[in-house]
């Protein structure tokens, strides 16, 4: 069996390089897109709230969900009353407290019935107790599925400066080079089928005249 020469090797290193960058720059950036085209929602969790089970840096999948669908134990990501961010957490309880006013009574409805909120309480898995403020359930955006630790870092990574230059030059300079290369050899043997003074035809030359 005939050994890779030093241009095979070289070509083949040179294409899983290439590929390597390209598939590292369609990661960071189309796999988001995918999950958005699916109706869901990628986080990363900045936090290290939920211990163990999503710790910080992790990316997590979540997909839209309904008031009536939440249930005690289901990971959801809802929106913050007071800061107004989102956060990532246990449902630990469902309650449904009565409406009041200012001064304490409570707001009836039109048949003199107490009007009711829903609210859920959260917890964070890495948390000894559950979060201070209750959650009215119109505030819960998404139902967490699924979730990758570290990956989170790799994709706050890839839209730094340094993550942009890392993914995006490395394809561009590979492709130059290519083209580089390619165009020199195809150079070298456009020069070498008609130059008359090439090294081989110098060769036969000397050769008929001895």
């Amino acid at each position: 069996m005939q050994a890779p020469t030093q241009r095979t090797v070289k070509r083949w290193g040179f294409r899983a390089l290439l590929l390597a960058s390209l598939t590292g720059a369609v990661l960071a950036y189309c796999g988001p897109l995918y999950f958005q085209a699916k109706g869901q929602a990628l986080f990363v969790l900045t936090g290290g709230s939920m211990g163990e089970t999503y710790p910080a840096g992790s990316a997590v999948i979540a997909e839209p969900v309904t008031p009536d669908q939440l249930r005690v134990d289901q990971v959801i990501t809802f929106k913050e009353t007071l800061a107004g961010k989102y956060v990532t957490h246990r449902i630990v309880a469902l309650k449904t407290l009565a409406r009041t006013e200012e001064n304490g009574e409570p707001v009836l409805d039109e048949s003199g019935e107490p009007v009711t909120d829903h609210y859920v309480q959260t917890q964070g898995d890495g948390n000894l107790t559950p979060d201070p403020n209750l959650t009215p359930v119109q505030q819960v955006r998404y139902l967490v599925i699924d979730g990758y630790p570290e990956v989170g870092n790799w994709l706050v990574w890839s839209r730094s400066l340094a993550g942009k230059l890392l993914l995006f030059a490395p394809p561009f300079i590979l492709l130059l080079m290519a083209e580089i290369w390619s165009w020199r050899l195809a150079e070298t043997r456009r020069v070498g089928s008609w130059n008359p003074f090439g090294t081989r035809g110098r060769r036969d030359a000397a050769a008929t005249v001895v």
